[in-house]
């Protein structure tokens, strides 16, 4: 019988956040183009990735932790926690990367995933299009 080393929460919480982290970092990578057709936008072809703008980052539990606020299209603020080294920053601005599920040209709004449950119990947002660090093409 094999026996493995119990884990405490808090270290299963990084272990799980430190995995997530490096699956969405792989995906950044690999994504060459930001295709919003709507057979992208299906999930048939791939997983369109996008970065949303922070409101504010604060410390997290650990010193290479971070907590992530943003604001989605209605107004309500969410929080995440995730590895400082996932965010992005780019002209004094902080960015959370997302994936892309769904574009409502109509309201210009973008129907977003998030890498996993924030803190409000929320795993899918609608977001402004201004949110966005590079303009969405569906709304071109």
């Amino acid at each position: 019988m094999i026996r493995m080393p119990a884990i405490a929460g808090f270290q299963a919480i990084a272990l799980r956040n430190a995995c997530i982290a490096a699956i969405f970092r792989a995906i950044m990578e690999a994504e060459d183009s930001r295709d919003f057709s709507d057979a992208s936008l299906s999930g048939k072809e791939h997983t369109v990735m996008a970065k949303i703008r922070c409101n504010r980052v604060s410390s997290g539990l650990r010193q290479s932790e971070a907590l992530a606020s943003f604001v989605d299209f209605h107004g309500r603020t969410h929080s995440i926690r995730v590895e400082r080294d996932f965010l992005s920053e780019n002209d004094g601005n902080t960015y959370l990367p997302v994936g892309i599920v769904h574009v409502d040209p109509k309201n210009k709004a973008v129907l977003i995933e998030l890498p996993h449950e924030a803190e409000t119990g929320a795993n899918r947002l609608w977001m402004k299009e201004e949110q966005f660090d590079a303009p969405i093409e569906a709304f071109a």
